[in-house]
């Protein structure tokens, strides 16, 4: 569904919770126990039993707006609402009659320790930020001020009646909010690149290397009708592109290939490609750009592109290809060409092996190493995490206790119109294992001047 994509869009998930060790380093009976000790910072502090459980928990009263503050920072409502609704989304999966004769409040502690897990590991991210000295530069905000402005056009573009404000609010979301979770992923992106990159290069980037391949896969495809259903009218294999040139050679192939696809011909089909391949290998070996080549012929909807749409190509290394690629790929010089070869359960390949581009790593070497399995940085940062858990402490509200089951609205992931809990279930089926994986993902760009000494701390950009 597309709402779906809308809301990926919409929530910013980021690194920390994607590993359970950071998830939280403590769980609500220690993150209690641990506030308890918190009045140290703090000015007319108390503390008392509390909703959230049987230790005890430090108060004080923070002003207007404030709920809590964690490690020296500042939770408003809009903030901890907005974490309030998204636990209580999966807990009660949009059934209000879940939170009915709670007399014990153990379904409300239940929710009260998520949501104070979820902020537990956003200002995680803060303090190792602060402390490792990084900020976002005025460019770097602005780049995220542009990325919510296409996230509302597509939002308004693709729900002609939906306003995109309107849809924040019916997950308990703010625009100001909105707008810290991705400022704070950028964050915990630059952080992480600014603990790691240096030994990655040094270490690491050398089992990489960077290659440009045409992929031609031996399908036939079909044309789908006005509800976007398969018919039984086949494609053809090849679209000649008009704004390209092709050889007579490549011309005939191409129509040779289009005959057997429109003719249903799977066998004739995979037989002949090999033939198209020896045509795009020679083309290459006389000195046609591979870009172009991609351009005609590539099968790989993944493959990413620069701002004029040319070909970045992939940066890998063995342990994350198949072997066939993997054998065929690192044997090659800097700009040297693969012969055509066939790989298992992908299709037919040339690839050619080019230099590294020092933009492109620049601002994509954070993805390198997360999505490599040879680099041990998420074990790095899971202990940097914990640590920083360890020494963090919570002071609440005095008004914390006045939290109850109905504070917040339930999150939901369906259209912002939608009530239906039938629907919700369903979307949030879906959606439950990205809150695992989520950095929690908001924070208020408010700051409170009425706070006390315990709350005086800004958010870092």
């Amino acid at each position: 569904m597309k709402i779906k994509k809308i809301t990926a869009l919409i929530l910013a998930f980021g690194i920390i919770l994607s590993m359970s060790g950071c998830n939280n380093s403590k769980n609500s009976s220690s993150q209690s126990e641990s506030s308890s000790s918190a009045s140290t910072d703090t000015t007319e502090s108390s503390t008392s039993s509390s909703d959230t459980g049987s230790e005890q928990l430090a108060y004080d009263d923070l002003g207007d707006g404030i709920v809590m503050n964690i490690g020296g920072f500042d939770v408003s409502e809009d903030e901890y609402k907005y974490y309030f609704a998204y636990a209580k989304s999966f807990i009660d999966n949009g059934d209000k009659t879940y939170w009915d004769n709670d007399t014990n409040s153990s379904k409300l502690n239940d929710l009260k320790a998520q949501t104070l897990n979820y902020l537990f590991n956003t200002y995680t991210i803060y303090i190792i930020a602060k402390e490792n000295g990084v900020e976002l530069t005025d460019e770097e905000k602005a780049k995220t001020d542009k990325e919510i402005d296409s996230t509302k056009l597509y939002y308004e573009t693709t729900y002609s009646n939906k306003n995109f404000d309107d849809y924040l609010k019916s997950i308990a979301c703010t625009k100001e909010i909105y707008r810290e979770s991705l400022l704070r992923v950028a964050l915990e992106h630059k952080t992480v690149n600014a603990l790691y990159e240096t030994d990655f290069r040094n270490n690491y980037l050398k089992d990489f290397i960077h290659v440009k391949y045409v992929l031609v896969v031996p399908k036939i495809s079909f044309a789908v009708d006005e509800k976007g259903y398969p018919t039984d009218t086949p494609l053809d294999f090849c679209t000649i592109n008009p704004d390209l040139t092709y050889t007579d050679e490549e011309t005939a192939i191409i129509n040779k290939l289009n005959g057997y696809a429109k003719a249903v011909d799977r066998e004739n089909l995979k037989a002949s490609i090999s033939e198209l391949m020896n045509v795009i290998h020679a083309r290459l070996e006389a000195g046609e750009s591979i870009d172009t080549l991609i351009e005609k012929y590539n099968y790989n909807p993944a493959e990413q592109k620069d701002e004029s749409g040319t070909c970045i190509g992939s940066y890998i290394s063995a342990d994350t290809m198949q072997k066939e690629f993997s054998d065929n790929a690192f044997a090659l010089a800097e700009n040297q060409i693969s012969a055509p070869f066939f790989s298992t359960g992908n299709g037919h390949y040339i690839v050619q092996r080019i230099p590294f581009d020092e933009e492109y790593l620049r601002d994509n070497i954070l993805s390198m190493y997360m999505n490599n399995e040879s680099y041990p940085y998420a074990s790095k940062y899971q202990d940097l995490c914990t640590k920083t858990q360890e020494t963090m402490k919570v002071v609440y509200d005095h008004r914390y206790d006045d939290i109850k089951a109905d504070y917040a609205t339930a999150y939901s992931l369906d259209d912002p119109s939608t009530t239906d809990t039938a629907s919700t279930k369903s979307a949030k089926s879906t959606a439950s294992t990205k809150s695992a994986e989520s950095t929690t993902e908001t924070k208020s760009s408010a700051d409170t001047s009425e706070t006390k000494a315990a709350s005086d701390t800004k958010k870092p950009e």
